[in-house]
């Protein structure tokens, strides 16, 4: 897996002349070499449905205005000979040629509208092109091209983009569903199908590719990788995560994504890129302090490897400001690269299991639900340790496991829990998770069921032991909870009512009826190993972050994690990881103090970083002997501390970003 790599988009309108008019090869690598590049993904073909190299089987597809039709070729050459990959880039279910020449290929809906995911208004080029359509020969004989015109033996990979399982009922879809015994008239059986047949496409495209080369590797970007991409993993020899935070990912994507993808079983990188906002985004330059925390966060998360999205300026000239930056933070990873590629391994304590295993692609339900992001939030905050799992995989690893708000109940997985918590391990559910809706009585958290809580609003009130360093009053809970009764549970905390609901002829003020004064349902409650509670506190987290939440959650979770891996006494905005090697012989730390800040209408971004005064970090090593404590970014040893089973790090001052690596 190379490290260092950059993602070179090239989408050119076939109405712009002379491309690649100033691209010259020495210039072109020695600006990746100064950069610190060692890899560069360029273009076959881009969403224009241009080409970029001599096509033998559709030469009437390369650019009208390419200067010099070796160009991809000449790219790969120049590389080659500095030692730099360059995976083939190719586009797959987006290409305005085949929009405007063969609209039959499209994927159309139910009504037989053409499907544009993206809403942007034209001209574009976002019309879905349906893989069961005659483009499905177009496209392998497409990539059989490019492999024989470059030659094998010089492709790295080809990273194919833009997969999306989409809600189709073209012709050729309905005669696929009608072999399957699939009814196309009913949207969720569309969408069911439409995953069958991306895997179909990625197993056949993957098998031919690899027939002539095993060694190339091969990429299916959907924009996101999740439960839904786990069963055609096979077809993928590595992993990508797009996740542009400026570019509509947001910085809550890349940690989640992270988490869960790197227990997939497969090598991944980060991608980000060096546009202020989004692909595109010509003659602009992300903010540095956000290029070194997005990057820099991908190696914490315990990736193999980062990825810069950049585009080439159609005169074939790369913008020496764009890679001034991208070296500076290059340079960075090439000093600890080593290091994080032998260390990858993240060392958890909690597993949060994902709602989105539960998401249909197409559904109005979003991916990436308020829950996963509000607890996302909390562990991070509170510098807990933490991977993000399906059902699926193994419970075992972890102290606790959370069940954020919106789990659907099923048998399998509260017997798993079952032996989960009888081996001692504590589970954390919230709201509608693992209730079963068809009885009353839930036997996994020891209560009673009744349905929605009867108040929109009421009021949580936290004591000695849980949200212990709070006032001892009620705080207002924003989101309606559940309505619960004990039926063997233990109440550890409880509920205040309202006087009444803002409805009819009740209200008071301007919001909501302050508090009766009066003890009302449960809202926190332990079942042996198992805890509840009543409200969505992870999406209300989410909506309204409010404190007193986290509080309370966090002394829960003292309870269910005897040993927290990493303690610092540091604010909520400092993130540490720990990763591990195969042979856990180091332990690799990583600090990263940036605030994020949404100084315009649309984004959030990073300027401005901050360092720490007085910092101490505690990692737990138990009986381990630790030999020495080196900063690894300034290739020095540190003074530290051993004391009951946590190694002590401790800085005057601490810069945005350190990485530490224990040696025992």
């Amino acid at each position: 897996m190379r490290s260092r790599q950059v993602h070179l988009d090239f989408h050119t309108s076939e109405f712009i002349p002379h491309i690649g008019e100033q691209f010259n090869k020495t210039a072109f690598v020695e600006t990746l070499k100064a950069a610190h590049v060692d890899s560069i993904t360029c273009f076959a073909r881009c969403h224009h449905g241009m080409l970029y190299y001599p096509s033998k089987t559709h030469p009437e597809l390369i650019h009208p205005g390419l200067e010099n039709h070796q160009l991809l070729i000449d790219q790969i050459d120049a590389c080659h000979e500095a030692g730099i990959a360059v995976p083939i880039y190719t586009t797959v279910q987006w290409d305005h040629y085949i929009m405007k020449n063969h609209p039959e290929w499209l994927a159309v809906d139910d009504q037989g509208e053409f499907i544009d995911t993206q809403g942007v208004p034209a001209p574009h080029f976002y019309h879905t092109i349906c893989l069961n359509s005659p483009y499905r020969a177009f496209f392998k004989e497409h990539l059989l091209d490019i492999i024989e015109v470059v030659g094998k033996e010089k492709v790295d990979g080809i990273f194919m983009d833009i997969l999306f399982a989409v809600d189709c009922d073209c012709q050729y879809c309905q005669i696929e569903m009608e072999k399957l015994a699939i009814d196309h008239t009913i949207k969720n059986e569309r969408l069911k199908y439409s995953k069958i047949m991306l895997h179909d496409f990625k197993e056949e495209i993957s098998e031919m590719i690899w027939s002539i080369s095993s060694e190339m590797n091969v990429f299916y970007n959907g924009s996101h990788i999740g439960p839904n991409d786990k069963n055609s993993l096979p077809f993928y020899s590595h992993l990508e995560l797009e996740s542009l935070p400026s570019g509509g990912w947001g910085y809550d994507h890349f940690p989640i994504t992270a988490r869960y993808a790197r227990n997939l079983g497969k090598e991944f990188l980060g991608m980000t890129g060096k546009f202020h906002t989004y692909w595109g985004d010509f003659h602009s330059l992300k903010n540095k302090a956000a290029m070194e925390f997005e990057v820099f966060n991908m190696f914490a998360q315990g990736a193999q490897g980062c990825s810069i999205g950049d585009q080439l300026h159609p005169d074939g000239a790369l913008s020496k400001a764009a890679y001034n930056i991208i070296g500076h933070v290059f340079e960075t990873v090439e000093k600890m690269e080593e290091d994080c590629q032998y260390a990858s391994i993240p060392m958890t304590e909690i597993a949060v299991l994902t709602p989105e295993e539960f998401w249909i692609p197409g559904s109005d339900a979003p991916r990436t639900s308020p829950a996963i992001i509000g607890i996302t939030r909390m562990l991070q905050e509170l510098n807990y340790q933490f991977d993000i799992i399906d059902s699926a995989m193994n419970f075992e690893k972890y102290q606790a496991i959370i069940l954020p708000d919106v789990i659907p109940f099923s048998e399998t997985i509260a017997d798993k829990l079952t032996t989960f918590t009888k081996q001692g391990g504590k589970v954390i559910g919230t709201f509608e998770s693992l209730i079963n809706p068809t009885t009353t009585k839930q036997a996994f958290y020891g209560i009673d069921y009744l349905g929605e809580g009867t108040y929109e609003r009421d009021f949580i009130l936290p004591d000695e032991q849980y949200g212990k360093d709070l006032p001892k009053e009620e705080f207002v809970s924003y989101i309606r909870g559940t309505e619960i009764t004990l039926n063997g549970a233990e109440k550890l905390v409880d509920r205040i009512k309202p006087y009444f609901n803002r409805e009819g002829e009740t209200f008071i003020s301007h919001q909501h009826a302050p508090s009766k004064r009066e003890i009302g349902a449960p809202e926190l409650t332990k079942f042996g190993n198992v805890y509840y509670f009543a409200h969505p506190i992870f999406t209300l987290y989410r909506k309204n972050a409010p404190q007193f939440i986290k509080e309370i959650f966090s002394d829960v979770l003292a309870e269910c994690v005897t040993h927290k891996q990493l303690i610092h006494n540091g604010p909520s905005s400092l993130q540490i990881t720990a990763n591990t090697s195969k042979d856990q012989d180091v332990i690799v730390l990583h600090g990263l103090h940036y605030l994020t800040e949404k100084k315009s209408e649309e984004i959030y971004t990073i300027e401005n970083h901050y360092p720490l005064l007085d910092i101490s970090m505690k990692c737990f090593v138990g009986n381990k002997k630790v030999t020495k404590v080196v900063d690894v970014l300034n290739q020095k040893e540190l003074v530290f501390e051993v004391s009951e089973g946590y190694v002590t790090i401790h800085q005057e001052v601490l810069v945005p970003h350190v990485v530490y690596k224990i040696v025992f």
